[in-house]
């Protein structure tokens, strides 16, 4: 294949990579790199024709989930300002001698009971 113009201003470092490439890419022949040439076009054509348009429903889909996420937030918020500490999300949390620490699971605000029964 033809050598590749040397850029303006190339320091000599610069040109021991440039062969360096060169000679790396020359190994292929011409019908070669022209098949090679026509795939890669190809694929560009998938990327850009086909998976755009599907990326681009994804991520409309995504900023639909988001505004759920964010309405879910302000929700879960409220609950747990407001937390009745539902059966459900009440742990135990043993301590020595008797008395048990509830947490929450929900709002993980824990309260200290001094009369539990065993």
């Amino acid at each position: 294949m033809a050598r590749r113009k040397a850029p303006a201003n190339e320091t000599t470092e610069e040109m021991e990579i440039r062969k360096v490439r060169e000679e790396i890419s020359n190994h292929a022949t011409r019908s070669e790199k022209v098949s090679w040439e026509r795939q890669y076009g190809n694929m560009q054509k998938l990327l850009t024709e086909k998976l755009q348009p599907i990326e681009n429903k994804i991520l409309d889909l995504i900023t639909e989930k988001n505004k759920i996420f964010d309405e879910i937030v302000v929700l879960r918020d409220e609950l747990v300002r407001d937390c009745i500490h539902p059966f459900e999300h009440v742990v135990e949390t043993p301590l020595s001698e008797g008395f048990g620490t509830y947490t929450c699971k929900f709002c993980n605000k824990k309260v200290a009971l001094n009369d539990v029964t065993k």
